[in-house]
């Protein structure tokens, strides 16, 4: 019931006013857009997004060319959370480690499938993580969680010519470079450094880093040592699932 001060405020205030008003209360949380009807805590989830940086970092060898499948990786004292759930690969191919260098952030697991049509019993001795996957084949093996950063070297008892990595990252963002030495990326946090790593680099160029500066978003990396040479051809198996 409305009381006579309210009448005498707003005499005029009849059906088709008073639902516009009620119109524009809804329209302050919710907005149509592409036909859909979005709240604005949505909105503003995606305007965020929009304000991600596009972060661009070049990598050369001792002679100015550029190197491919180096693992780059953006470092934020921002914390972010650890993954609990996601699932890499890590496949056995033509009795080699497809992808030759796999990067998964910390607490990710890894499955071991084996896409050939032979046993192979693979292991790793490393820091980051040791562990053996007896005699299996095809799908077979039980996936196995990474939750300490770094290297995890990886090779097969059977086949002693098998060598696979696993970079293990601190970070939700990272990638490999391109055939050109490049990483594209955008990421919505401020960064601090860049750091950046390869199998086939030297001891002295080994997990170089480079702190941002100024909101620094273009990093430029050139080793100061001609690379290993890769025996091998595993830069061939650059296959990425991951």
């Amino acid at each position: 019931m409305v009381s006579k001060d309210a009448q005498i405020n707003c005499p005029k205030l009849g059906k088709p006013i008073a639902f516009f008003l009620f119109f524009l209360v809804c329209w302050s949380n919710f907005t149509f857009a592409n036909g859909n009807l979005r709240s604005s805590s949505v909105l503003n989830a995606e305007s965020s997004a929009q304000l991600a940086l596009p972060y661009e970092v070049l990598v050369s060898d001792s002679q100015g060319e550029p190197v491919k499948n180096v693992v780059v990786e953006f470092h934020s004292t921002n914390p972010t959370p650890q993954l609990t759930d996601k699932v890499a690969l890590m496949d056995q191919v033509d009795q080699q480690f497809q992808p030759h260098i796999l990067v998964i952030e910390k607490g990710t697991l890894v499955n071991f499938p084996n896409s050939d049509n032979i046993q192979h019993q693979i292991y790793s001795f490393s820091k980051a993580k040791s562990f053996e996957q007896g005699l299996y084949e095809q799908m077979q093996a039980t996936p196995i969680k990474f939750d300490t950063t770094g290297i995890v070297d990886l090779g097969c008892n059977i086949h002693d010519w098998m060598l696979g990595y696993i970079y293990v990252a601190d970070s939700h963002y990272f990638a490999k470079t391109n055939d050109k030495g490049k990483v594209e990326l955008s990421i919505p946090i401020s960064i601090d450094s860049v750091s950046i790593w390869h199998p086939r680099m030297r001891e002295d160029d080994k997990r170089p880093v480079r702190k941002a500066k100024d909101n620094q978003t273009h990093f430029s990396f050139q080793l100061k040592n001609a690379m290993l040479p890769d025996t091998e051809g595993y830069e061939d198996l650059s296959l990425d699932v991951y």
